[in-house]
């Protein structure tokens, strides 16, 4: 069998993941962290097949052009593939990837608590006798004119 395919990794990524980089692939690390500038990443990136980069790194339509011809591929450890210029990638040939459905479950949390808190919200407003609306409604009317339009909730 021939040799692994080398992958350039730009950030310093989770143990395991970059356990599986060594044992799948001839992975070339950020032993640093450091962001790599488009120059680094260019020199790296000479004789690689993949670029796996972060959200830190901005691909952008020069820098694709720059990229070698070995590069296939750009494997994002990002949800999001805006800081690469897809349309660059795709008249190279490059592949671009990311990890769908990484936040999916932490967003509809997120949703879930808004929701539950509006619900708590509007239920302390009705006790506090505020009226339908938004909240702070209560703001535009003089105390007493507010307590006879509208009468606490028993």
């Amino acid at each position: 069998m021939g040799s692994k395919p080398k992958v350039v990794v730009t950030r310093k990524l989770p143990e395991a993941v970059e356990a599986r980089l060594r044992r799948d692939y001839e992975p070339l690390f950020n032993t640093d962290d450091h962001v790599y500038s488009t120059d680094e990443l260019i020199g790296l990136a000479d004789g690689a097949g993949a670029l796996l980069p972060c959200h830190s790194e901005h691909l952008d339509a020069a820098a694709i052009a720059r990229l070698p011809g070995s590069i296939k591929a750009i494997a994002n450890f990002s949800v999001g593939v805006d800081h690469v210029d897809l349309e660059a990638a795709k008249s190279r040939g490059i592949i671009v990837t990311n990890t769908p459905d990484v936040l999916s479950d932490a967003t509809a949390e997120i949703a879930l608590l808004l929701m539950l808190g509006a619900a708590r919200s509007r239920r302390l407003q009705r006790r506090a006798g505020y009226p339908p609306g938004l909240p702070g409604t209560r703001q535009h009317f003089p105390a007493a004119a507010y307590r006879q339009r509208y009468p606490r909730n028993p």
